[in-house]
């Protein structure tokens, strides 16, 4: 019985304490700690909001260097100094890769005979022009550039034309 009281009186002593500290002390506490998980969901939404609109800002300034660099690449493309150095380039590239293929290369001379008639002459000694082969490292650039801008290039220009050129023709069926 008296275990009865002291449950009684103590359950009396906790409601009434309860009733005057719990509005102002503990209810803010209990409300924390029950609220804890949503300040934790909350802080995620706010992280990955953030996550993502650095990431679309990222992906934007992305997109617009990219931009950049082509609008400075077409420009620089199109300025008559760099068309005239790529063509010296070119040129003298061309004319050097063809002058050592033609001085390693056995072919027969062409000589006038008489009447002025094109003969056979004796085939021409590989090496006998002198064309220096260029070093090493360089070798390999020249051959680089000529497939390149000479090979390369073009085929891909004309591939590129006639796949514009075929899906217009199936877009149209």
């Amino acid at each position: 019985m008296l275990a009865w009281i002291g449950e009684k009186l103590a359950g009396g002593f906790a409601s009434v304490g309860f009733k005057l500290f719990g509005s102002t002390i503990l209810q803010p506490i209990l409300n924390a700690w029950a609220n804890h998980e949503n300040i934790d969901l909350e802080k995620f939404r706010a992280a990955a909001k953030s996550t993502s609109e650095l990431a679309g800002a990222v992906l934007q300034a992305n997109v617009q260097f990219a931009a950049t660099k082509a609008r400075y690449a077409l420009r620089v493309l199109q300025w008559w100094p760099f068309r005239a150095l790529l063509l010296v380039l070119l040129g003298v590239s061309a004319i050097h890769y063809t002058a050592v293929i033609l001085d390693s290369t056995p072919f027969p001379t062409l000589t006038l005979g008489p009447w002025l008639l094109p003969e056979f002459g004796e085939p021409h000694v590989v090496g006998s022009w002198g064309v220096p082969t260029p070093p090493p490292p360089y070798d390999e650039y020249e051959r680089e550039f000529l497939l390149f801008f000479i090979i390369a290039k073009p085929v891909e220009t004309v591939a590129s034309q006639a796949l514009r050129a075929l899906s217009a023709y199936l877009e149209r069926r």
